[in-house]
């Protein structure tokens, strides 16, 4: 099976691994707690964009490609 079409979660087979996805997804759900403490609105396409500018941002200060 192709391992960049696996699911997330299936791929997790290291301690590292499954402590680096722990951290990531308290890092989101954080985020999103703070969008939510801040009443901060959001439909569908607002998500949708967030996503992309949350990506963008990411790639451009971790020099990713």
């Amino acid at each position: 099976m192709d391992i960049e079409k696996e699911p997330l979660q299936e791929r997790l087979i290291t301690k590292n691994d499954k402590q680096k996805y722990i951290e990531l997804q308290q890092i989101s759900l954080n985020f999103v707690d703070d969008l939510e403490r801040n009443k901060v609105g959001l439909s569908q396409s607002d998500a949708k964009t967030l996503l992309e500018l949350i990506q963008i941002e990411i790639k451009y200060r971790y020099r990713m490609s």
